[in-house]
């Protein structure tokens, strides 16, 4: 006994392939985050970055004289601090949303904002 296959069938087939192409591909291609770093002082923002096209550079701001940035692969981190114990200049290089480095000695703050597309899992 053979199976009879009409035209009616080979588009299912090929529809049901191309839809499963489309739906792998979503996820396994890389995704493009949008992320913005925010440094602010005392509450205030300073200065907003978009993180993703950021070019690699250091630089200073001009309210921040005594502290030195550094962006370097899409990710931002403290390379000088005027503070006693540098613990900004310790934590080293952010890149994720959520993630922050804080110096308490002189109210700086950069934030990273954006959509998280990691995805944590903690097993116990």
């Amino acid at each position: 006994m053979f199976l009879k296959i009409c035209k009616g069938d080979f588009f299912i087939v090929v529809f049901v392939l191309a839809l499963s192409f489309m739906i792998g591909a979503y996820y396994i291609l890389p995704k493009q985050v949008p992320t913005t770093v925010t440094i602010t002082v005392d509450g205030k923002i300073i200065k907003e970055i978009d993180l993703a096209n950021a070019k690699n550079s250091t630089f200073t701001i001009d309210e921040l004289k005594k502290y030195s940035f550094e962006i370097k692969d899409k990710k931002i981190r403290i390379i000088e601090a005027d503070c006693p114990d540098k613990i900004c200049v310790n934590t080293g290089f952010i890149s994720k949303a959520g993630q922050v480095i804080a110096c308490l000695p002189n109210k700086v703050l950069i934030e990273i904002t954006g959509v998280q597309n990691d995805v944590d899992v903690i097993l116990n």
